[in-house]
């Protein structure tokens, strides 16, 4: 049996030979000269597959820098409200300024409440009953005395 036969049970490994050029060592065909040398140098460079580990590494790289950048972009805190925001007071306005009919302020928040037509109704009336009594005791007095009657 000769150096390329296989026999079974057996495991035989070949390597394939690569042309592996020296950076800088003159190929055949090319002088030995500065320019030959360069030339040589970089065309090994591109046949010997450097370049493609030089720009997968630059890639990696790159990638793992905007990465970086993004979590650092992600992990900055904003700005916190005051807790005069948080609890919901208006700043106080600028007095310099040339508003007319500036509201006041007040110490606490404003509720908001819903109001329908009833109540509304309900709250004017209250309100007109309250001036009649203090202007005129006796005309409330009878309005009093015919509600109370039509309702019994």
């Amino acid at each position: 049996m000769g150096e390329t036969a296989t026999q079974a049970g057996e495991v035989v490994v070949s390597m394939i030979p690569v042309a592996l050029a020296v950076i800088g060592a003159p190929t055949p065909g090319q002088t030995a000269g500065l320019g030959g040398g360069l030339a040589g140098g970089v065309g090994g460079l591109l046949s010997g597959g450097v370049v493609k580990q030089v720009v997968l590494g630059a890639l990696a790289v790159l990638s793992m820098v905007m990465m970086l950048m993004m979590v650092r972009k992600a992990g900055k805190l904003g700005a916190t409200p005051t807790p005069e925001e948080l609890v919901g007071i208006p700043p106080a306005l600028a007095t310099g300024s040339d508003l007319i009919g500036e509201a006041d302020e007040t110490d606490t928040a404003m509720t908001g409440i819903e109001i329908d037509d009833n109540s509304l109704r309900t709250k004017k009336m209250l309100e007109e009953v309250a001036e009649l009594v203090k202007s005129k005791p006796e005309t409330a007095a009878n309005v009093f005395n015919r509600w109370l009657s039509t309702e019994a």
